[in-house]
């Protein structure tokens, strides 16, 4: 568990937040429990 999770007793989500992510990287996170956000704003 991170340190802010152990701090307030909360479950932290692994997150990349990315502009564009090939399917590829978004299998591999998926294997490894990692959520990806694609975000279209600059």
């Amino acid at each position: 568990m991170a340190l802010a999770g152990k701090k307030y007793e909360m479950e932290c989500i692994p997150l990349m937040i990315t502009h564009f992510a090939r399917p590829q990287v978004f299998e591999a996170a998926q294997k490894k429990g990692i959520l990806i956000i694609q975000s279209f704003e600059w």
